[in-house]
């Protein structure tokens, strides 16, 4: 609790005791606990779907996409700009992102990275990296691409990218 709010009951008692005013103070406190607590279940609910946050970024960053398909090696887009952030597996539906550059997203948007990643880990979105590495793990974005990428840390996501990949299709 607030030491405001504590505050604020330390004085009513004390004005209760001393007969400055003559209000039901644990009335009032258990009033007060049931708005906090409300506002509390209010805020829960209007928490942000992190799916939702990743595709997000997937659109603001399709620039710096690089789409291929592992199992031919088909480029369905290759990146067109200097950077390359996400590279999306139109076959298995994996979708690798920078760590560096969604934790700065993340963190420009007040979102706990430690709450995306376990939640996410807990839905069985966000991989871990082979074995019992923990994420994000090093990989080459680049792979299979003629601009190869050195080696970065990245997250890897399961997500279903036929929206995105279909879009991109039909926009060529």
């Amino acid at each position: 609790m607030d030491w405001r709010l504590a505050a604020v009951f330390a004085a009513g008692e004390l004005a209760v005791k001393n007969k400055i005013i003559d209000y039901d103070i644990e009335e009032l406190y258990r009033f007060i606990l049931e708005k906090l607590h409300a506002m509390h279940n209010e805020t829960n609910k209007a928490t942000v779907s992190y799916e939702d946050l990743i595709n997000e970024f997937i659109i603001t960053n399709m620039t710096s996409t690089l789409m291929i398909d592992e199992d031919t090696g088909k480029i369905a887009m290759g990146p067109r700009s200097d950077s390359l952030v996400i590279r999306i597996d139109v076959s298995s539906g994996s979708v690798y992102i920078s760590s560096a550059a969604l934790k700065k997203h993340l963190e420009k948007l007040q979102i706990n990275v430690s709450h995306f990643e376990n939640t996410l880990l807990n839905r069985d979105i966000l991989r871990k990296g082979g074995g019992e590495m923990t994420t994000p793990y090093k990989m080459r974005l680049g792979t299979g691409w003629k601009n190869g990428v050195a080696n970065i840390r990245c997250y890897e996501f399961k997500l279903d990218v036929s929206d995105i990949v279909n879009q991109e299709s039909a926009d060529d």
